[in-house]
């Protein structure tokens, strides 16, 4: 009887392996769900792989910081056609930050982690997305993004071999703004016991930090007061001249930290896509002496202040460092502003 079952059990493996097989062949067996030979083959068009960080406003009609991709099936399904769009960063220079897509992040799935999802609706033919480029202050070479597409786990289509990969690259762009950035790492956390049976955890943006431009005579310009970091876009249309940068700490608000703050705080200056300056403000602040609301005489600090000149409807701005005059970025030679600075009373 042994001998019998064992010979009965070895002519069944054969049965149960293509059994197996078959039931392992989804295409073959799901209603509806196309066999191999039948599946939609989804071809990738483009009308611009080169794009710029910014558009430039004289083309009007014309986005030249924006591609648009159009996903086109050879015919149509009953079903969704979903495709991720996944970065290949192995194979790119710019990351997640240096774009935009106009595409919803994939549900987690075999190989879409990190991917976006572009799907082909039901009856259509086509879907289309964008790449838009994040414009950034840094000065840099080309950059280029390579994605990677591929079919969902649902397979009702397929990528036709042109198109399972595109690149397009993002060229610098530049802009005769001057950008100021006042950083105190507000996303930071620390413990506030403000009510010392209550403590929690809260970030650094509770402390109010200021920033502000100020002509050479001493009239507010533009400013920053309510942001973490704190951002000041010196426009063009600003006459030409010489402007003073102030950073400050205005208040704690009551924000009592279970430990002393010595804030690290860096103010960057940045003519976008032309030169880029940190100046280094770290443990002038602490939360101990407070701010200006606090009655913190030296609360209010001007490191650095600029000149901007226009030739030709182009601006050119000179920072400098105000405690000796020193060219920090861009321009030449300036006379010494200190004893002039010293005569104005900062009112807020």
């Amino acid at each position: 009887m042994k001998k019998l079952i064992n010979n009965n059990f070895r002519f069944a493996l054969p049965l149960f392996s293509l059994l197996a097989l078959a039931s392992c062949d989804d295409n073959m067996d799901e209603p509806g769900y196309p066999a191999l030979a039948d599946k939609p083959v989804v071809t990738l068009t483009y009308d611009n792989l080169n794009i710029l960080e910014l558009d430039d406003e004289s083309t009007t009609g014309v986005n030249e910081n924006i591609a648009t991709f159009v996903l086109t099936a050879d015919r149509i399904y009953k079903e969704d056609m979903k495709f991720s769009i996944k970065l290949n960063a192995a194979e790119s220079t710019a990351d997640a930050k240096d774009f935009t897509i106009s595409l919803s992040e994939a549900d987690l799935d075999y190989g879409t982690d990190g991917a976006f999802v572009a799907t082909i609706p039901a009856n259509t033919l086509s879907t289309t997305f964008t790449v838009a480029a994040n414009f950034d202050i840094y000065p840099e070479s080309t950059e280029n993004l390579v994605f990677d597409i591929k079919p969902m786990a649902d397979l009702n289509g397929t990528i036709a071999g042109s198109s399972k990969k595109v690149e397009l690259t993002i060229g610098n762009s530049t802009s005769d703004e001057l950008v100021l950035i006042l950083d105190w790492n507000g996303d930071s956390t620390y413990t506030n016991i403000t009510d010392p049976n209550d403590p929690y955890e809260s970030t650094l943006a509770d402390y109010d930090f200021d920033l502000e431009v100020y002509n050479s005579g001493f009239s507010l310009v533009d400013y920053s007061w309510s942001d973490s970091p704190e951002q000041v876009n010196f426009a063009t249309s600003n006459a030409d001249g010489l402007y003073f940068v102030i950073a400050g700490f205005y208040s704690t608000y009551g924000a009592v930290p279970m430990l002393p703050i010595n804030f690290d705080v860096t103010l960057t200056i940045a003519k976008p896509g032309v030169f880029v300056y940190d100046y280094d403000m770290s443990g002038i602040w602490n939360s101990t002496d407070g701010g200006d609301d606090e009655g913190n005489v030296d609360a209010y600090q001007v490191p650095v202040y600029f000149v901007k000149t226009t030739t030709n409807g182009v601006a050119t701005y000179e920072v400098y460092n105000l405690a000796d005059d020193t060219l920090l970025a861009s321009g030449k030679s300036s006379t010494d502003l200190k004893v002039y600075f010293n005569s104005f009373k900062r009112v807020k």
